[in-house]
């Protein structure tokens, strides 16, 4: 039961460029349930997490030192309880921002953000999203207000990057630029990030 870096995080909040900051930090990572998809399958993955059984999807989690994105950052209390002395990363950005992101990126219905919102599709249920979205902040900041070692939070909208994350990780800052997916068409990527992107985006309408 070795510790892990965990985003924790809402999707739309960078959690693709926090992972592939991670994986440039050398870190195994799981971006997203695409392996746990794969392993038990989307019916059975979302069986699962409705009714909070959570082990075989822990267990999927001991194959790498980092993930970060669906189901991972609502999981988080049974990750923590799993893994001790994990670290924990909160990404965020400003509330109308994301709620907008979201709006642009999850079109039509989904399995996940109906587990997550009540609701599969954020059209018309802008308010329940940005409430949802605004309490998961709160109950992570919560849940961590005794351990502030062991949570970063950073917007990477406002310039956090690699010092900010390097510090908490103890680990030196990289020679190459921040992995930010806003910066990606005037920044060129390592190959290796390149590489991140092409395996783990999947179609927007995805969750």
């Amino acid at each position: 039961m070795k510790k892990k870096i965990i985003g924790v995080g809402f999707h739309k909040t960078g959690t693709t460029s926090l992972g592939m900051a991670l994986e440039e930090l050398g870190f195994s990572n799981l971006h997203g349930a695409g392996v746990v998809r794969n392993e038990l399958g989307n019916a059975e993955m979302m069986r699962l997490l409705y009714e909070n059984q959570f082990e075989p999807i822990l267990e999927i989690a001991e194959k790498a030192q980092t993930m970060e994105d669906n189901p991972w950052f609502l999981i988080y209390p049974q990750l923590d309880t799993r893994f001790p002395d994990s670290k924990f990363i909160l990404t965020i950005r400003e509330d109308k921002k994301w709620l907008k992101s979201a709006i642009k990126y999850f079109k039509g219905e989904s399995d996940f953000r109906k587990w997550i919102y009540g609701h599969g599709n954020p059209l018309g249920n802008e308010a329940t999203f940005l409430e949802r979205y605004r309490l998961h902040n709160e109950q992570v900041l919560t849940y961590f207000q005794d351990r502030p070692n062991d949570l970063l939070v950073i917007n990477f909208e406002n310039g956090d990057g690699w010092p900010q994350l390097c510090q908490f990780l103890n680990k030196p800052i990289p020679t190459e630029p921040f992995p930010h997916l806003n910066k990606r068409k005037t920044t060129p990527l390592p190959s290796r990030i390149k590489r991140h992107i092409k395996s783990t985006l999947r179609p927007h309408n995805q969750p």
